[in-house]
């Protein structure tokens, strides 16, 4: 998990990251959102899931909040050596906690109307241009990432930007 802690004991913001080798909600559940089935099952591609910020931060914090999990994305993929990062969300929450703050996605097919909601699975292409075009359109400089994995069950906790 990538945890927003503000102060020990709170979060403001989340997401779950897991290996798709341990099975994943695209090829469980939506398997026909993506059209090249190897991402779903490889130990270079992780499923991002879960993602949530607390609906009653402002605007200003959510938007940091966003930018720092995009950073902290891309810092835990490098250290893992991941290529990709995948997931499905509605069309409009992926442009802006991941487009916005400079992150570019790849299409893994078409959109798909669920219930009333479109729907677009998408992949983060891990690579140190990518982390670096991040930092530059969201000016953070400093590592996000307080600590390092050391085993796919430890969570991962993020500092604040100064």
């Amino acid at each position: 998990y990538l945890i927003y802690p503000p102060n020990e004991g709170q979060v403001l913001g989340v997401n779950r990251l897991t290996p798709t080798t341990h099975g994943c909600m695209l090829q469980d559940l939506w398997p026909d959102l993506v059209e090249d089935k190897t991402l779903l099952n490889s130990h270079v591609v992780w499923e991002g899931t879960r993602y949530c910020i607390d609906k009653n931060v402002s605007p200003e914090l959510r938007q940091k909040i966003i930018n720092e999990m995009a950073v902290a994305y891309l810092e835990f993929g490098l250290e893992k050596g991941l290529k990709w990062i995948i997931g499905m969300m509605h069309t409009y929450i992926y442009r802006s906690v991941f487009e916005r703050p400079g992150i570019e996605m790849r299409y893994l097919g078409d959109i798909k109307n669920i219930g009333r909601h479109k729907i677009r699975a998408v992949a983060i292409p891990v690579e140190p241009e990518q982390l670096a075009n991040v930092r530059k359109k969201t000016n953070i400089t400093q590592r996000i990432l307080r600590h390092t994995l050391q085993n796919q069950e430890r969570n991962i906790r993020y500092d604040q930007a100064a």
